[in-house]
Formats: structure tokens, sequence, C-alpha cells
């Protein structure tokens, strides 16, 4: 762990509307007491009239370590998500990286975020995993999930076993779902779920269980969860006040708040989801929705939920301003018409190119992150299925200037992979991402002295692509100072 004395001066930003200040007073309130706790006087509350990027001067001279923006459900449309990333990229304007571990907190009600704020555990130990795509049970402790390309299948990991097993279940699963998402929390007799996973066709309105076979839906009613099976059958999730955090990865539109009853927000508010990640747009691409996992589950407890969207996120940016630097500032709009464009001409090597740069660029601002960022969700600590080991620590700081500290990040493999992926939503390659040390705040200034990285106030990239084999080691020397 990179322990630094005092940390930063602002650790945690709560960024609201004027308007959500007034009507969600407690909300912001119950979020300011919790981390003022922690974090005595470094909390501060940066309040704009109508556009996010107004707190921008303020958030660049306060320069955050965690950034919440506390928004009623009616402000989180999709160019509010896309200001977020787009703000919180500016704070140090000298790189391209994200300045800030950031979410959106909301919900239908105040009570919404009030239930993620005050938890009666400051973290979550994520366990047991329900999975409506392939998910590998291996990194949790057990967990089940449904297969959305073979009807009437599941594989299930039950709690102490080694591996997971293959199962036949009902051809309409909606039932199954329900039951799972429904079951109090009970650890000893692993029942119910931490984390849900899906994929597959979805709107705002709606998620098919089936992808490629008639099967029931989970949509939203009256503002909760309900399951609609295929013969017009209608069944209510009914959670106990247990947290769950959600990885909707695969599918569209699941992370756009349309309206008050949509998908995005019944989750937050009848199953118990304190943070999600979720598209807001149709997704293609799916480099940020999976991506998410490479850091999450691949090495179990390594990263928490919030952390492993920030690293995805700059891996996304590093490979945009590595191989495609002439296009990285081309807007979502220019990324579909090149993309758009791309399936018109005949040159196959071109073809690609241009779709994984309009990918790219599509996916940079399209995934909403919704929760406390600063909230520790993240799975039980397996190192025996980590890909790799990070250790870090402290060196002599002989010869810099005074307040900087020098460090030393090792990275060693463990298995046999890649740090890349051959398709961008691959679910399988272990890792898939290059390496992320995720600091325990914002650092003023920062440099690499030894070694190839990528390095910005927030975080530490280390330049390691292609194949690897078990006992490569890769070190970067760098310096910070708070």
């Amino acid at each position: 762990m990179m322990n630094l004395k005092g940390l930063s001066p602002c650790m945690y930003a709560i960024v609201c509307s004027k308007k959500t200040k007034e009507q969600w007073h407690k909300a912001v309130r119950c979020l300011h007491d919790k981390y003022n706790v922690i974090w005595p006087g470094k909390v501060r509350v940066i309040k704009y009239d109508d556009s996010v990027e107004q707190a921008l001067p303020e958030l660049q001279r306060l320069r955050p370590s965690y950034c919440c923006f506390v928004a009623i459900h009616s402000e989180c449309s999709r160019s509010f998500v896309r200001s977020v990333h787009s703000v919180t990229r500016k704070i140090d304007p000298s790189n391209p990286f994200t300045d800030t571990l950031w979410g959106i907190l909301t919900g239908q009600e105040e009570d919404d975020v009030v239930f993620a704020v005050q938890q009666v555990q400051d973290s979550l130990c994520v366990s047991r995993v329900l999975g409506g795509t392939g998910v590998n049970l291996k990194k949790f402790e057990s967990g089940v999930w449904y297969s959305e390309g073979e009807q009437g299948v599941a594989y299930r990991k039950k709690l102490g076993s080694a591996e997971a097993c293959k199962e036949s279940c009902a051809p309409d699963a909606t039932g199954d779902i329900v039951a799972e998402l429904s079951s109090d929390r009970d650890e000893k007799n692993d029942k119910g779920v931490d984390m849900v996973i899906t994929s597959g066709h979805a709107t705002e309105h709606d998620w098919n269980i089936g992808y490629n076979f008639r099967s029931g839906q989970l949509i939203p009613m009256d503002g909760n969860i309900c399951g609609l099976t295929v013969n017009g059958d209608v069944i209510p999730v009914q959670c106990r006040k247990k947290p769950k955090i959600y990885s909707a990865c695969g599918n569209c539109l699941m992370g756009h708040i349309s309206e008050k009853n949509c998908m995005a927000l019944a989750w937050m508010h009848s199953a118990n989801v304190i943070q999600m990640t979720g598209y807001i747009v149709e997704t293609w691409f799916g480099y940020a929705g999976w991506g998410v996992h490479k850091y999450f589950i691949n090495n179990p407890g390594m990263m928490t939920f919030a952390e492993s969207f920030f690293a995805n996120q700059q891996s996304l940016i590093t490979k945009l301003h590595k191989d495609y630097p002439e296009f990285c500032d081309k807007s979502v709009g220019e990324a579909n018409s090149v993309y758009k464009k791309c399936f018109n001409t005949k040159a196959t090597a071109r073809k690609e190119m241009t779709r994984e740069c309009s990918g790219l660029l599509y996916d940079q601002d399209s995934l909403a992150f919704y929760g406390d960022p600063a909230y520790e969700a993240r799975i039980a600590i397996k190192k025996e299925e980590w890909d790799y080991d990070i250790s870090i620590m402290e060196l002599d700081p002989a010869g810099l200037s005074p307040g900087w500290s020098k460090w030393e990040l090792k990275v060693k493999t463990v298995c046999h992979g890649s740090f890349e992926c051959p398709i961008p939503d691959d679910k399988t390659t272990s890792f898939g991402r290059p390496p992320v040390f995720v600091f325990p705040c914002s650092m003023r200034d920062f440099k690499v002295l030894e070694g190839e990285a990528v390095i910005n106030c927030r975080f530490i990239l280390v330049s390691v692509f292609g194949n690897y084999t078990p006992g490569k080691e890769f070190k970067v020397v760098f310096a910070v100072q708070l």
C-alpha cells in the first residue's frame, strides 16, 4: 500500500446543482458528514447553476481525489454523463486523462441516495455473483450465471467448490433470476447475491434474458424491477435492504436515465444497487463496458469497482492517444460517421483500424458509473487467482526536491496471457489490459524516472503490451509530490 501522510488538501468533492442542493439537502448533508469524519476538513461542496461545466474552475482549484456528482434523476441526461467524463479530464489540462475518481449519485427519490450513502458497513465484500451472461466463477466464492446463448442452461459454483458445474434450468429463466435477486443475502447458506452482471439485448425499459432465443425479460414497473415471463406473468423482485453492485457490461442503454420509470433507476430503487456501470447509448464496440471486468474480476480483490471503472477508462484513453493521436479529439458524432463509412470500404486492414479508432472514441464518454466513488466494493481477495501481482515500495528520495517522494512499482506475471485483447469486448483473455495502480489520493505533481509508464495525478499505468509468460517482471520508478 502507498502510505502518504496527510493526503491531499481536498479528498472529496460533492458537486451538485443548486436545485439538487435545495431538493436533496438531506442526501448531500449525509454524504458530506460521512466523509468529513474520515477526512476532517477535506470535504467540499461545489454548487453550479445549470451546467456541470460551471464547476470546473473550482475543481481545478481544489483538485479533489474523489468527486461525487449528486444529481436529481431528471438532470442525469446523456449529455450530463458525457459532461462529467469531459470535465473530470480537464481538472489538470496538462494531460488527457481523468484527474479524479468520480461517480454520479442519483435515484428515483432522495431516500435511494441516502440508502446508498448510509451503509452499515463502509465496504462490500463481493463473494457471490449472479450473471445473465458468461462469468468466470472461479474468481468468486460462489455464484450462478444463466446462458444467454443456450436455452435452458446455467453454470453454478457452490460455496467451497473449486469449479463451476453445468446444469439445466427452465427454458425461461425469468423466475430463477428473480428468485436469486429476491433472496436475502446469507453467506453461510450461500443465498442472495452481491453482484449482478448482464449482457444482451436491452433498452432503458427492458432486458431480454435470452440473446438468440425467446425468453422472459426484466422490466421496470412503477419504478420497481419485475420479471416478465414469456407467458405474460409479472414477478416482482422483492429485496431486503442489502446492497449490490451491477455491471451492465454488454447491454445497450441500460445506463441511460431517460425518465423516472427506467431500468437504471429501478435497479437502484428496488434491487438495492448502490454502484452500477451501464451504457447510455447502444453498444457495439464494448471496450468500456467489458473492460471493467479485466480489472475488477481478473485479479479479485486488487481493485474496488469504482477503481476498476476508472482504470479501464485510462486504458482506453491511453490506447486512443497512443494508436490514433490524430483522431483523439474527434466527437462522438464524428466517430459514428467514421464507423459507418468503414463498412463501405473494401480495404480490410483500413477497415479494422478505422473501426477500432471510431469504437474507442464512441466508448470514451458512453459508459456511466453510478454510485459513490469512494465506497469500497471489491471481490473477496483470491490471490491464487490473480493474473499478476503488483507491489510498491518507497525509495530514498535523495536527489529530489523537498516535498517529493520516490517509489518503485513492480508487476510480476503469474500465468500465461496477454495484456491486449484480440477484440474490444473480449470476455476471456487474461489480463487483457495494461496494469494500473490507482493512487490513494490526488498528486500535485508527478514524473516517471525509470521504465515505461503513463502517469497523472491519480494513477500510473505500466506500458506493457502483447503476450507474457509466468514470472515476467516489469519495473517502474516514479516520483510524486502532494
